[in-house]
């Protein structure tokens, strides 16, 4: 975390993932002021959530989370543990994420379950049901895309203490977040130093993820994307990028179970890109896709991505299909084993992304240009 960031941390999640006991302890070792907004409602009601729900309604409750979302979305320099489903409100997100980063806690229903259980200090009136376990499975069922969109660590297995290092780590690192827009469907690109190994948290992964990746960058990098079920390895090259290739992946991915639930991770330079693309869009009918590019000219490709292609015998890039990426993560780390050639390529495409005057690009894009040439522009100096 850069000195001058006093942005927002704000922990939100189902009930029972630890997102009160993780804040307190991110709080003291950040020296913030840390807030939990079902505790505040309390205080200022004067009386406790359940008796809010049974006296006011559950509608007065929400409307009470709207109110400290805009009040705390005017804050800085926070720790804020939110209600389970108070980040599930597209306004009480754009209030809050204005001033601060969102991470969501997740745990297995199963270990909801058991800590609610052992939690008597407090009573929680979603759960007033014949069968909690069935419920929160329902649950969290409804608000799992609601949760998709923020950066998911696990709680389950693991010590408060822990999950807050491996958060603070991840604080520390400051990447960068950039929209892009698309009529297709946006997504996030996110620019950072040594930010792979969060790859599952940031993409927020369900379900079997399996990576794509050639024999040279899956050496160096595939290890460093974290707990993965399955990686599919082609050789380097452009003469990967034809049907009999993307057969061979498909297999690949039936051979292991892979599924429409499951992610995709594309990791490598252009050409690795580019299949994994081709690949996403027409298997099953479009899976998942996280594009983690390797190279700048792929870094670069990926800004206005979704184009895919295979070649034929008579020609390059005859098939095509249209696939966004539900997120793009460049890790600048990976830039410093690429030949100098390959840098001066990318920093070409740079440089054309930034003269064309036909199509001028967005405040968003041009901040991503200036992300991924910094660290190359200041390692030739």
């Amino acid at each position: 975390m850069q000195k001058n960031d006093n942005k927002n941390i704000i922990l939100t999640g189902f009930m029972g993932t630890g997102k009160t006991t993780v804040g307190k302890l991110l709080a003291r070792k950040l020296k913030r002021d840390f807030i939990d907004t079902d505790k505040l409602i309390e205080d200022r009601q004067g009386i406790t959530i359940p008796e809010i729900f049974t006296d006011l309604g559950e509608s007065a409750f929400r409307q009470m989370e709207a109110d400290i979302a805009r009040e705390l979305g005017e804050r800085e320099g926070l720790v804020i543990s939110t209600g389970g489903r108070l980040m599930l409100d597209p306004a009480n997100v754009a209030a809050l994420s204005g001033r601060g980063r969102v991470f969501c806690l997740v745990a297995t229903p199963e270990e909801i379950l058991s800590r609610l259980k052992n939690d008597k200090d407090n009573r929680r009136p979603l759960l007033d049901v014949p069968n909690p376990g069935e419920h929160i499975v329902k649950l969290l069922q409804e608000r799992k895309t609601g949760y998709q969109r923020f950066l998911k660590l696990a709680t389950g297995d693991k010590q408060p203490a822990d999950v807050t290092e491996k958060l603070l780590d991840f604080i520390q690192r400051s990447p960068g977040y950039f929209t892009i827009d698309s009529p297709a469907q946006s997504y996030e690109f996110i620019v950072g130093n040594g930010i792979l190994p969060f790859t599952c948290e940031l993409a927020g992964t369900d379900g079997m993820v399996v990576i794509i990746t050639d024999t040279v960058v899956g050496k160096l990098y595939a290890q460093s994307c974290g707990s993965v079920d399955h990686v599919i390895t082609i050789p380097p090259g452009s003469q990967q990028k034809t049907l009999t290739a993307v057969q061979t992946i498909c297999d690949q991915l039936l051979d292991t179970g892979f599924d429409e639930s499951g992610t995709i991770i594309a990791l490598g330079g252009r050409k690795v890109c580019d299949i994994s693309g081709f690949v996403v869009g027409t298997f099953m009918r479009g899976v998942r896709l996280v594009q983690c590019p390797t190279s700048l000219p792929a870094m670069i490709d990926i800004i206005v991505g979704g184009k895919s292609s295979a070649d034929l015998p008579q020609d390059k890039n005859l098939m095509d299909t249209f696939k966004q990426p539900s997120m793009v993560i460049a890790d600048v780390v990976t830039l410093t084993t690429l030949p100098a050639e390959d840098l001066l390529s990318g920093m070409a495409e740079v440089t054309k992304y930034r003269l064309r005057a036909d199509d001028a690009p967005t405040k968003d894009i041009l901040n991503i240009l200036q992300a991924l040439s910094s660290p190359v522009v200041a390692a030739a100096k």
